[in-house]
């Protein structure tokens, strides 16, 4: 019985720590918004930026679309998401506008990603069939979900 409690406070203590340290990742405060370069491209949702004078690499989840992860799957519609993503930054002189929104889970900072000219990138990737579209950063995401819904061939819900 002894055991047990020891082992009920460990386990309780342990979600305690690791519900704090969420917390304090997604309550740092979030970059300014505005022009950012483009350093890389993760995968086919996921880049890192720096701003434009320069400073610290970034990591940004692009908000309300979702492709195949590259860290757990090598499939040709991975790799075709991240290399098309690496083109339109090409395209762009690896510029881009964005306008954040929060952090995930994973610490990255959530954001809309727009062109110079305008083109919201999110809804580019969907067009072409090369990300989905999830209302799972819905929160993230109130300037362009409607068009990313209508991008997505979806009806709003």
């Amino acid at each position: 019985m002894l055991i047990y409690k020891k082992l009920s406070i460990l386990v309780s203590c342990l979600a305690l720590s690791l519900n704090c340290a969420h917390w304090a990742i997604a309550n740092e405060p979030r970059p300014a918004n505005g022009e950012y370069r483009v350093q890389s491209v993760s995968d086919g949702d996921t880049i890192k930026v720096a701003t434009i004078k320069g400073g610290n690499e970034i990591t940004v989840r692009l908000a309300c679309v979702d492709s195949e992860d590259l860290r757990y799957s090598r499939t040709p519609q991975a790799l075709r998401a991240r290399n098309r993503l690496r083109q339109i930054f090409d395209q762009a002189n690896m510029r881009v506008q964005l306008t954040f929104t929060g952090q995930d889970q994973f610490g990255r900072y959530v954001a809309d990603a727009r062109l110079a000219n305008g083109t919201l990138v999110q809804e580019v990737l969907l067009r072409e069939r090369i990300a989905r579209f999830t209302p799972r950063y819905r929160n993230y995401c109130p300037n362009s979900f409607a068009a990313l819904q209508r991008a997505a061939g979806q009806s709003q819900r």
